[in-house]
């Protein structure tokens, strides 16, 4: 299909300019005569090459683009875009082969018997990784020449670029270079949009060379890592005729479901999201309670800035559930170009009822009017030009036809843009759809493939090609079958097969559904599931086998999980029933003054309240009672007066403390928390028994005692200023900081990891200084620093440790003047444990060390500077590392 490429390739460069205005005039009458035709194999081609053809209107633009094609092609350069080889055996490859002619023909690649993994090899950035790959895309244009759509796993725990899961497809199904342009604006606007990673490679499959193709990040733990964020699961909504639809119509679907149940951790994460969108569809939670208001009026405005309908239609809307705030956000998937002249957000009602809410409104009006400042100064504009001819310096080597992005933008729509949209009742199910025609009169032939199609549209163009479909419906409760077969179709078992428990039957005799004549829409055979209130519980699949044209096929399907919808939260309650917390006359400051107080049920602090606790106050919670605020949380106790928060009685426990989201800095003096097992919070659960998320803090003289959490005290994308510390008898790690900054002067931990694992200070990507601290009796780690975090730490008096101090992953840490005494294992220690950050560095200066099994231990590739000594480095198993000694007491 390569054919002008490979024959511009093929012409020399003076034989080129010598005949270049010959050159163009033969290939342009001979295109112009071959487009009059209209032949269909030639307007694919085309658009391969960056142009597309949809109505005679685009032949004059495409005439000026074909005469630019030569000198954009010659201009090009691919020296910089390195190479990729991927080998898939013949069997394998037959397979894939064979899958995308029928992708091809059929038009679609329906989610239900979409290809296989197959194992493969790749060869790249200089090492030699085994993946597993399968075809990826729904429509023809994926698989429409030679470069072929892949989804792309790595295998091993290794990683490509610091990817795991990716995918590799041609440049022009991804719309390069429009992602990095419109990533490029959201750094001008300074908001943390999650963003995926692109990177172009130079392709060769089975020894066959496919010129450029580009990498996508695809939705797996190390696209939230990357880009400093916890990690939590990834959606996208099911509709497909999004405008028309209610918000009560609106599904959502995980991405690798099969792994989130796999994780304790990860399934709570998953039934948190399901229950808080049950709560949207329901009307039980408000926008601002469901979506992140801070990077969703940024996604919005730019949408609206740029006309960008395309990213916020149902089949393309992704979204990134946060376990820490507990609220969805936007992760930008299609870049498509819009049309101006009107607000995309206010025709849809998701974005509508989004945009009703004030907050994230307002955060929406800020940033449409920075967005329309930068343009009036030529900022975006410049900023762009200069991201996109870096990004076709090397995409019009094979993009020739590809021209310069349109920035033209919405910005006198300004005052429209700052009138709240008005929001009709979104929460009632849409009505009954009209009644489908009986019968399919039409093939979809558009190798674009099919525009607008609904979930009974891609059920009967399955049924096209497949005589049975087996479903489960949107709730989990029926098993559906379809038949498109003239004779009969018998269903012989189903199953229920829960995780971990043994299966159920849910059907007792074989049953019959009759033979079709034709296509027939929702025509098909609907069996209840049994079970409690009738609905499937848990998370597991649905397995049984069909006798239909003669022959056995066996089905699994997977039903979407029933959640609940999680109770609305009123903080009047809060006050109801603990009336010792005195409130202002305008509500905005909550005041809990000396004395002994039992708290009854949760204390929750809304967003823009603060919570003041004076000293001298001490607040005893009955079990799993939680002190949640998104306000800001002052404790004002004094060294003789200090404020206690701790278990009702004695020995006993409670929730615990989190600040979340809170853009003031809290203050604690003097604080003791005692006998926290971490926040459950309706399907909310944080590992820190106290937890300060994206809220700066400063604590003086506070102690954290008895925690039975994963950690102490976590502290997350937060600036934090630490003064005499005292983490005391934790069950797990003592203090954890992820991806923020800061300092701990003075203080000791004491008493670390009872339960096995735990660290004194765990790092993860986190700039932080630790002076004159002691640790002792610590069951892991002193000192952990991972995930390329920045350590310095000074006059550390250590004793009694599994492992003095760790750097890995990317990190670097400086440990002086210090002294590390009865170590059970190894007292310095640089090494990777995740393949996508890198070799550690650590540099241990005038440090003793005695008593221990060994002083210092380096990985080959990482290094270790032990008093001015480098260490030799030797292979290790650090997976065996973890398994044993280092393993992690995973107490939530």
């Amino acid at each position: 299909m390569l054919i002008l490429d490979r024959a511009l390739e093929s012409i020399p460069a003076s034989l080129f300019r010598r005949f270049r205005l010959q050159w163009l005039g033969l290939l342009s009458v001979g295109l112009a005569l071959t487009l009059v035709a209209n032949a269909l194999p030639v307007k694919r081609y085309i658009a391969q090459l960056g142009f597309n053809i949809s109505s005679a209107s685009d032949l004059g633009s495409f005439g000026w683009r074909l005469l630019e094609a030569p000198g954009k092609w010659y201009n090009a350069s691919d020296a910089d875009v390195p190479s990729l080889r991927l080998d898939i055996k013949f069997k394998h490859f037959s397979k894939l082969q064979q899958r995308a002619r029928q992708i091809r023909e059929f038009g679609l690649n329906t989610q239900v018997g979409r290809s296989q993994w197959v194992r493969a090899k790749l060869n790249a950035d200089g090492k030699q990784l085994r993946v597993k790959v399968r075809l990826q895309g729904i429509f023809s244009d994926h698989f429409a020449t030679d470069k072929w759509s892949f989804a792309v796993k790595v295998r091993n725990g290794k990683s490509l670029y610091g990817m795991r899961r990716f995918g590799l497809k041609s440049p022009i199904t991804r719309k390069l270079p429009n992602p990095l342009l419109w990533q490029e604006v959201y750094q001008l606007l300074d908001v943390p949009v999650l963003t995926r990673r692109f990177r172009p490679v130079n392709v060769t499959l089975n020894g066959k060379h496919l010129g450029l193709m580009v990498i996508e990040e695809r939705w797996a733990k190390e696209l939230v890592e990357s880009q400093e964020r916890p990690e939590g699961v990834f959606f996208k909504l099911l509709t497909m005729r999004f405008p028309e639809a209610k918000l009560a119509d609106l599904q959502i679907s995980p991405y690798a479901l099969g792994k989130l149940v796999e994780s304790a951790t990860q399934s709570a994460t998953l039934a948190l999201a399901q229950r808080t969108w049950e709560g949207v569809r329901h009307g039980q939670v408000s926008p601002r309670q469901a979506f992140d208001p801070e990077t969703t009026g940024a996604y919005l405005a730019l949408v609206d800035f740029w006309g960008l309908y395309h990213p916020i239609t149902g089949h393309n809307v992704r979204l990134y559930f946060d376990p820490l705030a507990a609220r969805f956000e936007f992760v930008p998937y299609d870049y498509a170009e819009g049309k101006l002249g009107s607000l995309p957000t206010r025709r849809i009602v998701l974005t509508s009822w989004l945009l009703a809410d004030p907050v994230i409104f307002g955060h929406y009006t800020s940033n449409f009017r920075k967005l329309v400042r930068l343009d009036q100064r030529g900022t975006i504009t410049a900023r762009l030009r200069t991201v996109e001819r870096t990004q076709l310096a090397y995409l019009h080597r094979q993009l020739p036809l590809l021209g310069t992005a349109d920035l033209a933008n919405n910005a006198s729509l300004l005052k429209l843009a700052l009138t709240p949209p008005k929001l009709t009742d979104t929460r009632v199910a849409s009505a009954a759809p009209k009644p489908p025609a009986k019968t399919i009169t039409t093939r979809f032939k558009s190798w674009l493939g099919v525009r607008s199609v609904s979930p009974t549209d891609f059920r009967n163009l399955w049924l096209i090609r497949n005589p049975i479909l087996v479903e489960v419906n949107a709730a989990g409760t029926q098993l559906n079958f379809f038949s498109s077969s003239e004779t009969d179709v018998q269903i012989l078992s189903a199953k229920w097969h829960p995780n971990g428990r043994p299966p159920m039957p849910l059907l007792h005799r074989p049953l019959l559904l009759p033979g079709r004549h034709s296509y027939q829409l929702d025509a098909g055979f609907n069996y209840p599931i049994p079970g409690t209130d009738g609905t499937v519980s848990g998370v597991g699949e649905i397995r049984g086998t069909v006798l239909v044209d003669g022959s056995t096929r066996a089905f699994a399907v997977r039903p979407i999980r029933k959640s609940p919808a999680p109770t609305a939260v009123d903080p009047a309650h809060t006050l109801q029933r603990n009336p010792f917390i005195s409130p202002s006359a305008t509500g905005r400051l909550l005041t809990i003054p000396k004395g002994s107080w039992a708290v009854d049920g949760d204390i929750l602090v809304p967003q823009g309240t603060e919570l003041v606790i004076e000293a001298g106050a001490t607040l005893r919670f009955e079990p799993g009672a939680v002190l949640i605020s998104r306000g800001q949380l002052t404790i004002q106790g004094t060294a003789d007066e200090r404020v206690l928060l701790a278990a009702r009685e004695s020995p006993g426990t409670w929730g615990g403390v989190a600040v979340v989201r809170v853009p003031t800095r809290s203050v604690w003096s003097h604080a003791t928390i005692e006998d926290t097992t971490g926040v459950k919070h309706q399907g909310w659960n944080l590992r820190g028994g106290t937890t300060f998320y994206r809220s700066d803090v400063r604590l003086r003289s506070c102690r954290f005692r008895k925690n039975l959490a994963e950690d102490a005290l976590n502290i997350v994308h937060s600036d934090f200023e630490i003064y005499d510390l005292s983490i005391a008898d934790a069950a797990s790690d003592g203090f954890d900081a992820d991806f923020s900054s800061g300092f701990i002067h003075g203080g000791e931990f004491v008493r670390i990891g009872a339960t096995g694992g735990g660290d004194a200070i765990d790092v993860s990507g986190t700039v932080m200084t630790a002076r004159d601290l002691r640790i002792h009796q610590i069951n892991d780690k002193a000192l952990s620093a991972g995930e390329r975090s920045r350590l310095e730490a000074s006059r550390l008096s250590i004793s009694h440790v599994g492992t003095g101090a760790v750097s890995k992953d990317g990190s670097k840490l400086w440990l002086q003047d210090s002294t590390i005494h009865a170590v059970s294992m190894v007292a310095l220690m640089a090494y990777v444990k995740k393949d996508t950050y890198g070799p550690a560095q650590l540099t241990a200066t005038n440090v003793r060390v005695k008593g221990a099994t060994r002083a210092a231990l380096t990985q080959t590739g990482s290094t270790l500077a032990y008093n001015g000594r480098q260490i030799p480095p030797q292979e290790l198993d650090i997976d065996q590392l973890y398994k044993t000694y280092m393993k992690s007491s995973r107490l939530n």
